[in-house]
């Protein structure tokens, strides 16, 4: 009975296109960054796609080593 449940509701999406990004300083720090594009994603500059995975951290305070963020110009 279970078989003819869809469990893809719980799955992340997996969207069209995405790259990542690798940095470095010459401290040896490293941060990372993956950007991608889907037609289904959210065209907005606040808001955030659960659905890819995305995480709003834009309250969290910027590390002192090396931290990349991506977003929207203007955008805090």
């Amino acid at each position: 009975m279970l078989f003819g449940l869809d469990f893809s509701i719980f799955a992340q999406q997996i969207p069209e296109f995405r790259t990542s990004f690798y940095f470095a300083d010459s401290a040896g720090n490293r941060d990372s960054v993956t950007v991608g594009f889907d037609r289904n994603a959210y065209n907005s500059a606040d808001s955030v796609d659960v659905v890819f995975g995305e995480k709003d951290i834009s309250s969290l305070p910027f590390i002192n080593v090396l931290d990349v963020r991506v977003g929207y110009p203007g955008c805090v």
